[in-house]
């Protein structure tokens, strides 16, 4: 099916290529999987899966975020990931029991 497909511009993604992808910051750790791309006409939003390893602090396990450059400004679907950055927000690896807030 896939060669009826279209070409790609630059930017521009099939939602069946986004889903599946991991998300990893901007030092290339992976912290989760788009697990699906919500499309409501000129908007999308993407949504993640965080890793029980990691923290997202203020974000939830599961949880929805524009498509927009700002977010995500790398996606390199050949190389199967996105880039995910958000400001505010420290999303970090748990390394003991010790790091987590309660």
């Amino acid at each position: 099916m896939r060669e009826y497909f279209a070409k790609t511009k630059k930017n521009e993604f099939y939602i069946s290529d986004l889903i599946g992808l991991d998300v990893v910051n901007n030092l290339h750790q992976k912290i989760g999987k788009i697990i699906n791309v919500l499309n409501y006409n000129h908007n999308c939003l993407i949504e993640i899966e965080f890793l029980d390893n990691f923290v997202a602090k203020g974000l939830q396990k599961i949880d929805n975020f524009p498509f927009k450059n700002q977010f995500f400004p790398i996606i390199d679907v050949e190389k199967g990931f996105a880039v995910f950055e958000i400001d505010d927000l420290e999303i970090s690896e748990i390394k003991s029991n010790d790091d987590i807030e309660l």
